[in-house]
């Protein structure tokens, strides 16, 4: 790290190191980081102090998806601590060089004004909402940078940070468990499955690219392969995301809804999926004729299977298991199955690593792909890694990823 230098002194970050501090800032509070988290990847105060002054149009400007107002009252409350910290520190230094007090800097007042009126339980400023939103859903995107554009073309661009950025949004539950199911929020393994994705994109944007998601719950890795394929020159790519009737595929469908994913162009298709069903019509097919599961199966002949954090109950280890193997039977010669599962409980996943194998499966361990946000190859300062889909979860207390790879015997 450099010494640093004096707010008024005109050395400092250059223009790509502030906007990178500003980028890191944006796509966190986008993803409705917790600010307070050790996770949370704040500049250095000098920085961050230097950067103030985009900060409020970064954050609120128009067009952007309003957080809640509790998510909104604690970012601003660290925004505002850290800034005023870094004040004192530069005032210090601008005193010991005998600077006059005029000279001296102070937290942004536009962002003040925002902290106010989050803790006053409102705002008089306009934010976009969504339709299907409540009062406590919260909102979150995730960002990934496009492969069309360079990141020196978006640096030269100050209209939008993320304007060479794709993004999905996607509407999370509060608690883990809603609505008696667990698919309405996005899981560790999701998020660093769509990261492992969007860093080998030719898995599922191969001219003819069939994907089979199961369990797609809330609809993120789903959508963000479809957002792939979408951006790709892939001909007649699709994807297929499937999970129980009822609540989760109303939530995939809100998913798709508000990302632009619905039209009946589109490359999605959502179906009902049940393993239990699969695994009793894999033990009837010789007696019964009315087969649907394995008929959209047959129909939607996947090249790559897709699944993430559907490893946690012992009772649907068999049933999950069999559809796994139904999809890979159905599918491509080549057909794969990528399964990201966060080790949670070591019995239960050694279970499903040996229900596999029981069903003449093999399974090897893929390296994940963790890709971070670009950092400008001019700047003075050091500047830590943002990761690409960012997440508090800590591997050591929460359960490490793992990232399978499944294939037919």
């Amino acid at each position: 790290m450099q010494e640093a230098t004096s707010v008024s002194d005109g050395h400092g970050p250059g223009p790509s190191t502030l906007k990178y501090a500003r980028r890191i800032v944006l796509l966190q509070y986008e993803a409705r980081l917790p600010p307070t988290s050790s996770a949370f990847v704040w500049p250095p105060g000098s920085i961050l102090l230097r950067a103030q002054a985009w900060l409020d149009r970064d954050l609120f400007g128009e067009n952007k998806v309003g957080s809640s107002r509790r998510y909104r009252t604690l970012f601003l409350r660290e925004l505002c601590a850290r800034l005023d910290a870094a004040v004192q520190v530069e005032c210090e230094l601008l005193r010991s060089q005998g600077v006059d007090e005029i000279e001296f800097p102070e937290v942004d007042a536009a962002l003040l004004e925002r902290y106010v009126e989050a803790m006053a339980g409102g705002s008089s400023r306009p934010v976009t909402t969504i339709s299907s939103s409540t009062p406590d859903d919260e909102f979150t995107t995730h960002y990934w940078p496009c492969s069309g554009r360079s990141q020196a073309e978006s640096d030269d661009d100050d209209d939008d940070l993320l304007d060479s950025y794709a993004s999905v949004t996607i509407r999370e539950e509060g608690s883990a468990i809603s609505k008696g199911t667990t698919g309405l929020r996005t899981w560790e393994a999701g998020l660093r499955l769509a990261g492992h994705l969007v860093s080998e994109p030719s898995l599922v944007t191969s001219s003819g690219a069939r994907v089979v998601e199961l369990g797609s719950g809330a609809g993120f890795v789903g959508a963000v392969c479809a957002k792939l394929q979408v951006m790709s020159t892939a001909q007649v790519a699709r994807t297929f995301m499937t999970d129980m009737p009822g609540q989760v595929i109303t939530r995939i469908n809100d998913t798709l809804a508000t990302n632009g994913l619905d039209s009946p162009q589109s490359c999605v298709e959502v179906h009902e999926l049940d393993w239990l069903e699969i695994s009793a019509e894999r033990q009837q097919s010789r007696q019964r004729d009315d087969l649907p599961m394995l008929n959209f199966l047959n129909r939607a002949k996947p090249s790559l299977v897709l699944a993430a954090d559907v490893v946690y109950d012992p009772d649907l280890i068999g049933p999950l298991v069999e559809s796994i193997r139904a999809c890979l039977e159905a599918g491509t010669r080549e057909c794969q199955a990528l399964v990201a599962s966060t080790i949670r409980n070591a019995d239960t996943y050694g279970a499903f690593k040996a229900s596999l194998s029981a069903h003449g499966l093999s399974a090897s361990v893929v390296e994940l792909r963790c890709p971070v946000v670009p950092i400008p190859g001019d700047q003075c300062i050091d500047m830590p890694d943002l990761r690409l889909f960012p997440s508090v979860h800590d591997s050591a207390l929460h359960g490490r990823v793992e990232l399978l790879c499944v294939r037919l015997e």
